[in-house]
């Protein structure tokens, strides 16, 4: 932030997640708090600790990043600052690990750690052997991405649902930008899709806010005013999708076990079955593969 490398301090259950993400590093009271005392009274037990699947989930993503430019055998010591940049306000001390090694093996689960004369080399666990696969059928290649897709918590909507709520996105966006958050993007949402008829929840318009979210459809402004304002490559409805339907393709990409991507059925699972969108997924395809 303005060449400063900020460190924030706040409390667990009131500090804003958008003021966690503006800073290089964030520290919880708690935290701060809880080491100082387990050097007079010893650790601090598990149930203070946050959720540690969600911090597997942060490890698995950042050596994922890093992996890419490693020929796929990380340096531990690349790791961290990896994960502080994707949650600055991530700490080894919440999970009660005194060090990033002694975290990085608890997490067999999802990478591995290997001693070397050049140092700790950090390697993800391979997707292949994570579950068995058996592709017969082009309906069981279709099963298997939308499996995989729910595996790594990725909703995908039905493709009538999807490309309605993708239009609604686009045009509340384009409406109404820069919007205050994240709650009253989803609160002229669910207003809208009310007017035409198909009223969502709070649950539903969350999944519509992660397609766009992850779809790098829009983004925050500069500190401090953090409003929301829609991507300025997304210039169309037909731009969102697209980006929409390459967001798919890459976790796809990286996470399917069985490659290369069959372009007729992932079509299928994006449009519909009787969508004459092959060519299309075909080129995204080729277009996310060459950025990996």
């Amino acid at each position: 932030m303005h060449g400063k490398y900020v460190v924030g301090i706040g409390a667990r259950n009131s500090s804003n997640i958008y003021w966690i993400k503006s800073c290089n590093e964030f520290k919880y009271y708690h935290t701060l708090v809880t080491r100082a005392e387990d050097a007079e009274d010893g650790a601090a037990s598990a149930d203070q600790r946050p959720d540690f699947d969600g911090a597997m989930d942060l490890l698995e993503r950042a050596v994922g990043r890093l992996a890419r430019s490693h020929d796929g055998r990380v340096p531990l010591i690349a790791v961290r600052p990896m994960m502080i940049r994707l949650d600055p306000s991530f700490d080894e001390n919440d999970y009660g690990h005194d060090n990033m090694k002694a975290f990085v093996e608890a997490c067999r689960d999802v990478v591995r750690l290997d001693d070397t004369p050049d140092g700790a080399i950090v390697t993800l666990v391979s997707d292949a052997e994570a579950f068995t696969v058996d592709v017969d059928s082009p309906e069981e290649m279709e099963n298997l991405y939308r499996n995989t897709l729910r595996r790594i918590q990725y909703r995908l909507l039905p493709p009538e649902e999807r490309l309605h709520a993708l239009d609604v996105l686009h045009e509340i966006l384009k409406e109404n930008a820069p919007v205050e958050d994240q709650a009253a993007v989803k609160e002229l949402l669910m207003d809208r899709f009310e007017k035409d008829g198909r009223p969502i929840g709070d649950e539903e318009a969350q999944h519509v806010w992660d397609m766009g979210f992850k779809a790098n459809a829009y983004y925050f402004q500069d500190y401090p005013f953090r409003n929301i304002v829609i991507n300025e490559n997304v210039t169309s409805p037909d731009a969102l999708r697209r980006r929409a339907d390459s967001s798919v393709i890459r976790r796809l990409l990286g996470k399917c076990p069985v490659q290369p991507l069959d372009a007729k059925i992932l079509a299928a699972v994006l449009y519909g079955p009787d969508a004459d969108k092959e060519a299309y997924v075909a080129e995204l395809i080729g277009e996310s593969a060459a950025k990996i």
